[in-house]
């Protein structure tokens, strides 16, 4: 299945809670296309994302085949939450014969701890992510899915030394921060 359809396959089946389908695909795809610019076309994308950035960032709570999120546009959240996305690691949690304990180290909004939460039942799952904003955004994708029970958060960073650390993200790629020395 190609790209483009696996992005209207995801679109078509996402159910959104909280805002018209109607908006929710209009972002979508404003999204997608600033995506596509920044990776493709730096230069017009840089433009794009600047005139986006003042359009609303409504937040959106979906229901697709991994769980319920809470994304917003223009960052990737909407593409972390799709199913499309990386969906050839997407079972490699079952690898794992008693799924006790599965750790996501760098888990973003979540996406392998619901994975391995709502589709491999783990029974506890650790989750570590350094990015406050987007620790938030776990937070609240792990109360969406009524995980709490099983999952442990935590804002911290994990490397091989303690300390205190400082990190600085793109507010359009989360998952891409980096630990300033």
């Amino acid at each position: 299945m190609s790209k483009l359809h696996q992005i209207t396959a995801t679109a078509r089946t996402t159910e959104v809670k909280n805002h018209s389908k109607a908006t929710f695909l209009l972002y979508f795809y404003l999204t997608r296309g600033m995506s596509f610019l920044l990776r493709r076309a730096r230069p017009v994308g840089e433009v794009v994302k600047k005139v986006f950035m003042h359009l609303p960032h409504p937040e959106f709570v979906i229901k697709n085949s991994i769980g319920i999120w809470s994304v917003v546009p223009f960052n990737d959240t909407m593409t972390i939450s799709a199913p499309y996305f990386e969906s050839a690691f997407a079972e490699w949690p079952s690898r794992s014969a008693s799924r006790r304990t599965f750790i996501d180290i760098g888990a973003n909004i979540g996406r392998y701890t619901l994975l391995a939460a709502n589709r491999h039942r783990y029974a506890r799952i650790l989750s570590i992510e350094a990015n406050p904003f987007t620790f938030s955004i776990l937070k609240k994708n792990i109360s969406l899915n009524a995980i709490e029970d099983k999952v442990t958060a935590e804002n911290v960073a994990a490397g091989n030394r303690e300390g205190n650390v400082s990190i600085q993200f793109d507010t359009h790629h989360l998952g891409g921060g980096n630990v300033l020395r």
